[in-house]
């Protein structure tokens, strides 16, 4: 008893230090819910100009000192989990009501004559915390104008869409803010718009519109980097002038990650890539701004044939997309690596793959140190290429090539980087995004390799910044094919029949005119993920085999035996006609120009004269009134589009029910020009 006593004694001693440290934590993080977090509220000052007297600049903060006595608040000195030594940070994400927003701590704004509410989102760092939550301040009446407003573009020149994100990261369950810039619409008689934002389904869910209207969720989803994306969308069609005569706006919109994202992480890390879409669709245009419009070359578009090309009837075509990289984690960490493109078509050789790894300094001091590995397989690279790469921020003296160890890992340092760190974007109120940076690597696959349906090249690196290290998500490069629904194609097709004589029969003129619709046979493939976006489908993507219907009408002039003329009409039908347009070889500037083709045509007997009388079906069998025939020709002319043009020539057998029980053949070459619209 005596020895236990002791023992005993010691630990309840050591409970109640334990219990009391714990109670000395201003909060866990269980113990803060979205339903009992206290936050700060919004502060707006309105600023003195020349003389003291107010002007329409304002400056924003969070009033922090407000909630530092409650029981469950998030201020920035307090730790974030318990036994955590470092600081809350949080990543602010301003809402100015005027299109525009800033990532500073503490921003100014200047504004227009107006109502103006400003919201704020806040992500906390390093954290399990829900986010982000949005602020709200009281309406700021700006009713006088001494400075003229300052709004600086978000859309980058050329550009009809833009896209923003808050963080570059989230967890599970976690929010993100995206903040989608469009040209507003200014005057009457300019044309719609509809603006898009499509995010993967499994991934994301919309959780609300912070500023905006409320958006229709489309019908159709869209098929990009192999996942299925939900799409909403926006339509405007009358003039904007509210709040500001800024003549961009921004609809910012709240998307919660699935807490489902945690079942796809790989088992090597617990980060995934993902990205979120924004595209805009103008009436009437055709927009290229972001880079992504395929098919306008003359020989994608044109084929030679002014005018002419292929329509991608993809409801997105004719769309300007942007995409937002982002990371899922349960770290919230925007560390990654991404290569592009992130698919190579099967038969692809020497291709040139560009590797981004982006990093940010997420401590409280400048990084001067930073050391990127990236273990990239190397078995389909060029072995022995070394990388070339860039960085953003231009980092002074930094490398600009990589080294390449005999362990295949591709390396580049930098000593004297001088990285700002989120911390110090807090305390002083720069622009968090100073903080981060990224470096590109470039390099050529294994020369005169064709690259295979299955094969991958899978890559991941590792970031050493100071003294703190973090491996980034893995990225693979696959390779196969994208594929749309191959379109119709209506057309007229214009045949002259050419004499020709084989005993009995002797052809001696002959024409046809008829309506067409040919489709391809299968999917236009080899294309990549924005092919979805763009005007026009590159014609060598068409598969080689078409299948193509006529219905026309076309006379015949014909002697039998030397004895019997004819001339009739008849009523053609084409059910199925066989065409093979081959990809080599082209004529000059004009692709798929060669090709051949085969079909059966039945050809009712309408009218006719028999050495210049009229021939009577009357009591005729229907079997009797119908001409069979087979065609082969060859096209020297395909020039695939809308409008398109084709012409070749070819030859006929046809099988006639002019000569009752007899059932002759006659044949004779013909040629012919047809007209796609």
């Amino acid at each position: 008893m005596y020895r236990l006593f002791p023992c005993a004694a010691l630990l309840t001693a050591l409970l109640a230090l334990f219990s009391s440290v714990l109670n000395a934590q201003p909060y866990t993080i269980n113990h803060c819910t979205s339903s009992n977090r206290i936050w700060p509220p919004v502060v707006s000052t309105q600023q003195t100009g020349g003389g003291g007297a107010l002007v329409n600049r304002y400056r924003f903060h969070l009033d922090w000192p407000r909630v530092a006595g409650t029981s469950c608040h998030q201020n920035p000195p307090s730790p974030i989990v318990a036994g955590q030594d470092s600081v809350a940070r949080w990543i602010y994400f301003w809402d100015f009501g005027d299109g525009t927003f800033s990532r500073d701590s503490a921003p100014e704004r200047i504004f227009a004559p107006g109502n103006y509410t400003t919201k704020v989102a806040l992500k906390p760092i390093y954290s399990d915390d829900d986010d982000p939550v949005g602020f709200t301040t009281n309406t700021i009446t700006v009713s006088s104008a001494p400075e003229t407003p300052n709004y600086p573009p978000i859309l980058p020149s050329g550009a009809h869409i833009a896209l923003n994100v808050n963080w570059a990261a989230s967890r599970p369950g976690g929010y993100l803010v995206f903040a989608v810039t469009y040209p507003k619409i200014v005057a009457s008689g300019q044309p719609g718009r509809t603006v898009y934002l499509a995010f993967p389904q499994n991934e994301f869910v919309f959780d609300t519109m912070q500023t905006g209207p409320q958006p229709t969720l489309e019908s159709e989803s869209l098929v990009w980097d192999e996942k299925e994306h939900r799409v909403y969308s926006w339509r405007f069609e009358t003039p904007d002038t509210t709040p500001t005569p800024n003549p961009e706006n921004t609809l910012f919109v709240h998307l919660k990650v699935k807490n489902e994202v945690a079942d796809l992480f790989p088992a090597d890390t617990s980060s995934v890539l993902t990205h979120v879409l924004a595209f805009i669709k103008i009436d009437g245009q055709v927009l290229g701004g972001g880079g992504y419009q395929l098919g306008h070359t003359k020989n994608d578009k044109t084929g030679g044939f002014s005018g002419g090309g292929v329509p991608n009837h993809s409801p997105w075509s004719g769309a300007e997309m942007t995409a937002r990289t982002v990371a899922l984690n349960w770290a919230s960490d925007p560390n990654y690596i991404e290569v592009s493109p992130r698919y190579l078509a099967p038969g692809t050789k020497d291709a040139v793959l560009t590797y981004t790894i982006g990093f940010y300094n997420g401590g409280s001091a400048t990084a001067d140190t930073l050391r990127v590995n990236a273990h990239i397989q190397r078995a389909l690279l060029n072995p022995t290429m070394p990388a070339t790469l860039s960085s953003q921020p231009v980092f002074p003296t930094a490398p600009t090539t990589a080294t390449v160890g005999a362990d295949h890992v591709i390396r580049w340092a930098h000593n004297d980087a001088n990285l700002p760190s989120l911390g110090q974007a807090q305390a002083v109120g720069f622009n968090s995004k100073n903080c981060f940076g990224e470096v590109k690597f470039q390099m050529t696959t294994r020369p005169g390799y064709a690259f295979k349906s299955g094969d991958t090249i899978s890559a991941i690196a590792h970031l050493r910044m100071e003294r703190s290290f973090v491996s980034t998500n893995t990225d693979v490069l696959r390779v196969r094919s994208r594929c749309l629904p191959s379109p119709w194609f209506w057309g007229v097709k214009v045949q002259y029949n050419l004499s020709h004589t084989v005993a009995p029969w002797e052809h001696q003129r002959g024409y046809q005119v008829a309506l067409t619709l040919r489709k391809p046979l299968g999917k236009v493939c080899g294309l990549n993920d924005n092919s979805i976006f763009s005007r026009w489908l590159p014609k060598n993507a068409f598969p080689l085999f078409w299948w193509q219907g006529e219905l026309g009408y076309g006379q015949t002039h014909l002697v039998y035996n030397d004895q019997r003329t004819f001339r009739v009409g008849h009523a053609d039908i084409t059910p199925i006609m066989l065409r093979f347009i081959a990809r080599q070889p082209q004529l000059p500037g004009m692709p798929r120009s060669i090709g051949l083709s085969a079909g059966y045509t039945a050809s009712f007997l309408l009218h006719g004269e028999e050495n210049g009388n009229a021939i009577s079906w009357s009591g005729s069998a229907l079997t009797e009134r119908i001409d069979h025939s087979v065609s082969v020709s060859l096209d020297l002319l395909n020039l695939i589009g809308k409008p398109g043009l084709s012409a070749g020539m070819g030859w006929r057998w046809r099988n006639t029910a002019l000569v009752l029980g007899a059932g002759e053949w006659y044949q004779h070459p013909f040629t012919y020009v047809h007209y796609t619209f």
